[in-house]
């Protein structure tokens, strides 16, 4: 049993290494992304944005519905990006934010 135990802890360890090597290479190629469409018209920015922006609200569609399911057979609701948007706060302003031009 002890080393079964230290079996598991190897790859557990391996396994988070791992994770963490590969989320580096997802921010890098983020972060690359992102320098690139700093660089495009405005128009096509604006659509690469959107494409984004559309991809994430499936994400959080698709995941809701595992949610949802899990919920109904009995499992527990994942912790995630939902429970991380309920604490936000959110700044309004309900008046126009003044601004001056300078010559």
């Amino acid at each position: 049993i002890g080393r079964l135990g230290k079996r598991v802890s190897d790859l557990d360890f391996e396994i988070k290494d791992d994770m963490k090597k590969f989320w580096d290479e997802v921010q890098h190629f983020s972060l690359q992304m992102a320098q690139i469409i700093a660089f495009l018209p405005k128009r096509q920015r604006r659509q690469v944005e959107k494409l984004a922006v559309d991809f994430m609200e499936e994400r959080t569609q698709d995941r809701q519905a595992v949610d949802k399911e899990k919920k109904a057979a009995g499992g527990e609701e994942t912790e995630g990006r939902e429970k991380k948007e309920e604490n936000k706060r959110y700044l309004r302003f309900s008046e126009v934010v003044e601004t001056r031009k300078f010559q």
